[in-house]
């Protein structure tokens, strides 16, 4: 609709052959005569293109002039559809006429959509030709008819729908298709069902307006990730008749795989600020027939409102787009984002005309946005977006890691990093990154992790604290890097990628964090006491069981022991040599098997005084010792108990042996 003060008068009738369509599809015309000569571009009505139309000339208040479409033989017909222009306090209705039985008769005359379908339903009949008009009630508008076509109406038999195989599935979503291989002779709608079995459960709106050969595309979400889906199309020939279902299909929901194989990636949702536009998973259903449209209205802005589209993160590094030009749109501008919208980049402003692939450097996309220009604002007409397809990048670098880990190391001023190899171009199997780096920081609120711009101030972990695993190994591989000269009970923060030949580093890992080893002495006794029972005065006895001794400090340690005997009001004393009246001997010595009594020498005795262990002191042959025992290191702890000879008291009496860990 354009509004305009010139008065064009043009009278042409120009015919074309073609062959009738089946009952129960939609009958284009194949000529036309301009009753009065003020339409143009006539055959844009019956083309088959919405993107095209025949504009009213008429310019005046009242009824236009009408527009007659003629087909090449006689057929019966109970209804027309049209999609043109209306309202926009121009036209308040449109006057349809059917030419039956050598006269013109009037079907129809009233409102009808605005630049979508309307089916103008009327007594079944033989028609040969349509009649198109215009009611105007304001003055220089052109109006546009972009199509109208006729039922060839049929005995009506059983639909068949034809489920056809689903496309873009994600690990959320998925487009669903169908194709209505015979209406059965009248105009069906068609929807799908889908769900975790064959009960489906869950249904798409009903569509109408399909005729035989019709495609159907509707695309679903709200998936559940790595789940196998049952899904069918649905036809039905009027709202209140049977239900005829196509053949069951299954697809599996899973991520869109990251090694460059994906190939074009269809947007997962679409989205418009301003409510402007319409039809707007039609950019995303992998249909280039179908689109969305966005109303300019008269004087408006050149560009269009912005279109946004969804995508599942991607390394990408290019776009296919799709759209018309035409008299009144001539340019796109498309805008991509790598997180979720905060900031935009330009990849292009320019011409379209159909098809249009655009590169860009690789990145990690995960929203884009497309706007359309128009040539002229005073023009009140719909702009058309066909389809959006992202490009995978074919050498994406390295997954993230996601499982970094810091353990602390067994000595002082020691980290254990953790982490499995992701593989190069994604995550693709036998593959390995080609590069690791990584950083660390020692304050919080400067961890590496927590953004790129931190990542690169940081500093990285080589070569003061060690040397990073290089090449990385084979995607799956568990890696380690032991980390050594931090600062004792610090807490460092770790982040880390890996990259490609490319050379593309990959996202951030997530983050690592622990506090370096300090140096700690410490003994584990797991015995805690141990009973000889009763002996005799005057006699030896070895344990028969021995007493576990472990280093759980965090260096090495060389014990000590010290004895004494704390029985209170006891008469008895330790001796450190021979046993006398009341005086017991103690000895303690390490070994790996039970020693007998005269395997303990007079180096192994134990008296008040604390004595550190040697090669030769509390062990009976050296093989086990109590010297620079290592972390976590175990030993096997012997007794003697050399009686006194005689003793003052039959009381049972307690000896406590003390063991420290030391230098």
């Amino acid at each position: 609709m354009k509004n305009r003060f010139v008065f064009v008068v043009i009278l042409l009738a120009v015919s074309a052959g073609t062959v009738l369509a089946a009952p129960g599809d939609w009958y284009r015309p194949t000529s036309y005569n301009d009753v009065l000569g003020v339409w143009t571009a006539q055959p844009s009505a019956y083309d088959a293109s919405l993107t095209t139309y025949a504009s009213d000339g008429s310019l005046r208040v009242g009824y236009g002039g009408e527009l007659q479409f003629f087909y090449a033989a006689p057929f019966q017909s109970d209804r027309v559809r049209v999609s043109c222009d209306f309202g926009y306090g121009a036209v308040d209705s449109v006057l349809i006429r059917v030419h039956s039985a050598g006269a013109w008769v009037q079907v129809y005359s009233g409102a009808v959509n605005d630049v979508s379908y309307s089916t103008v339903l009327f007594a079944p009949q033989t028609i040969d030709a349509i009649g198109f008009t215009f009611h105007y009630t304001a003055a220089n508008y052109y109006f546009w008819l972009y199509d109208i076509s006729a039922m060839q109406a049929g005995v009506a038999t059983t639909p068949v729908v034809q489920t056809n195989a689903a496309t873009s599935v994600y690990n959320a979503s998925a487009d669903l298709h169908a194709r209505l291989t015979n209406s059965g002779g009248t105009p069906c709608q068609i929807r799908f069902e889908y769900g975790l079995t064959l009960a489906y459960g869950q249904t798409t709106p009903w569509v109408d307006g399909f005729g035989t050969g019709d495609l159907a595309d509707t695309p679903i979400g709200g998936l559940t990730n790595n789940t196998l889906y049952h899904f069918r199309a649905d036809v039905q020939q009027s709202a209140a008749g049977p239900v005829y279902p196509g053949g069951d299909l299954t697809f599996n929901t899973a991520s869109v795989p990251d090694d460059g194989t994906a190939g074009l990636v269809t947007p997962i949702g679409a989205s418009d600020g301003t409510g402007t536009w319409q039809n707007m998973d039609n950019a995303r259903d992998d249909d280039d027939a179908t689109y969305a449209t966005c109303y300019h209205a008269i004087n408006a802005a050149a560009w269009s409102p912005y279109l946004y589209l969804n995508l599942p993160p991607l390394w990408s590094n290019g776009v296919r787009l799709v759209a018309p030009s035409t008299t009144l749109q001539d340019q796109i501008s498309v805008d991509i984002s790598t997180n979720s919208g905060a900031t935009w980049t330009n990849i292009y402003s320019g011409v379209i005309n159909g098809v249009l692939n655009v590169a860009f450097g690789a990145a990690l996309v995960n929203q884009a946005r497309i706007m359309v220009h128009t040539t002229s604002t005073n023009s009140g007409f719909y702009f058309q977006f066909d389809e959006f397809d992202l490009q995978a990048y074919t050498t994406p670098p390295p997954r993230a890691i996601s499982d970094l880990t810091a353990l602390q190391g067994a000595t002082p001023g020691t980290i254990n990093l953790t982490w499995t190899a992701p593989g190069d171009y994604g995550n693709k199997a036998g593959t390995s990154a080609k590069q690791y780096d990584i950083r660390y920081s020692i304050v919080a609120a400067n961890s590496p992790a927590l953004s790129d711009a931190m990542f690169n101030a940081a500093t990285s972990v080589a070569p003061a604290f060690g040397t990073i695993p290089t090449p990385p190994a084979v995607k799956g591989t568990p890696e380690m890097m032991a980390l050594t000269g931090l600062t004792q009970g610090t807490t460092y923060y770790f982040a880390m990628k890996a990259r490609n030949e490319i050379p593309l580093w990959s996202s951030l890992s997530n983050g690592a964090t622990n506090w370096a080893q300090i140096a700690v002495r410490g003994v584990t006794i797991t015995e805690l006491t141990y009973a000889f029972g009763s002996v005799p005065v005057a006699t030896s006895s070895a344990s028969i069981t021995a007493v576990h001794v472990t280093n759980s400090g965090t260096i090495p340690t060389t014990y000590t022991f010290s004895a004494a005997t704390t029985t209170v009001g006891s008469p008895w004393t330790l001796g450190a040599a021979a046993p006398g009246a009341d005086v017991v001997v103690v000895s303690a010595a390490f070994h790996g098997l039970q020693p007998t009594v005269a395997q303990f020498g007079p180096e192994d005795v134990m008296t008040g005084v604390a004595k550190a262990c040697t090669v030769t002191v509390y062990s009976v042959d050296g093989s086990q010792t109590g010297v620079s025992v290592p972390v976590a290191g175990a030993r096997l702890l012997w007794f003697k108990m050399a009686m006194p000879t005689t003793s003052s008291t039959v009381a049972p009496q307690n000896v406590t042996v003390t063991v420290t860990a030391g230098p």
